[in-house]
This record gives structure tokens, C-alpha cells and sequence, in this order.
């Protein structure tokens, strides 16, 4: 079966099925994506992060495992009640064209989908240093 849009519409040929990188792309204007890894801080154990079912717990260690310059996509898929993680300490995005995503619906106050870093402040909760970077549908929170 054909990878794109008509495996996501029904009607269109297709069936309900995976979103595969090219569909990530196509969603936050890039031609392209490099490797998708996926954060869900409802989880008990953190996992390997290349699927929803074994997704990493926090953003921290999608961080560790996503390459520079190949426009690598961290999903915050969250099953939790917040879908906001829980960061033991402060992150610097310091990798370009890495991008990170929430996927939960966008609202117009406080998306479902977050980063909550422990610090002393927001101002060094998340500190971005790199450039070309996408956040989208995302909370920053400081949790002290």
C-alpha cells in the first residue's frame, strides 16, 4: 500500500493506519524529516522512543538520542493526564534543525502537551541555543 495521505482519509484508497515521517513533514512545513522519536510521560520505564508503544519518558533522553542538522522530530505523545513530562533538570536545545512537537490538540490556552523541567525559575527551565529548530502545540513550565 502506498505511503501518504490516502492511508490516513478514509475515502481516499487507504486505511487508518501509521503516520510515517513524510506526514510529519508535510504537518509542520518541512519537505522532509529525519528519525521520530516519541516522549510519553505517562509511561512507568522509559523505552526506545522509535514508536508510541515504547516511547521514551522524558524529553531529556529523546534530546540524547536526536541528531543535529537532519531535522530529527521529538513527538510529545503524552497518555498522561497533563501529557507534560517531568525533567530532573534544566535542558539547553543546543542541536539545529531538531525540532519538537506536541501532539495533542492545539488550544488557545495551554496545549495538553508539555515540558516541565525542575529549576528555580522559567528563564532556565529551557534555554534554546540552536537555530532552525520547530516547537509546536507545546507548555514550558518550571516545576519547583
Amino acid at each position: 500500500m502506498p505511503r501518504g495521505a490516502a492511508n490516513l482519509v478514509p475515502g481516499l484508497g487507504g486505511t487508518l493506519g501509521k503516520i510515517y515521517p513524510e506526514h510529519i513533514a508535510g504537518m509542520i512545513g518541512l519537505p522532509s524529516v529525519g528519525n521520530v522519536f516519541y516522549v510519553d510521560p505517562g509511561k512507568t520505564a522509559s523505552g526506545g522512543g522509535r514508536s508510541v508503544d515504547d516511547a521514551f519518558k522524558t524529553v531529556a533522553e529523546a534530546y540524547a538520542a536526536a541528531s543535529a542538522d537532519n531535522d530529527d522530530v521529538i513527538i510529545i505523545a503524552g497518555t498522561s493526564s497533563t501529557g507534560r513530562t517531568s525533567e530532573a533538570a534544566a535542558i539547553t536545545w543546543a542541536k539545529r534543525r531538531l525540532h519538537l512537537i506536541g501532539n495533542g490538540p492545539a488550544r488557545q490556552m495551554v496545549p495538553r502537551n508539555g515540558v516541565g523541567v525542575a529549576a528555580t525559575d522559567t528563564a532556565s527551565a529551557f534555554i534554546v541555543s540552536a537555530t532552525n529548530c520547530i516547537f509546536q502545540n507545546l507548555h514550558f513550565r518550571s516545576i519547583c
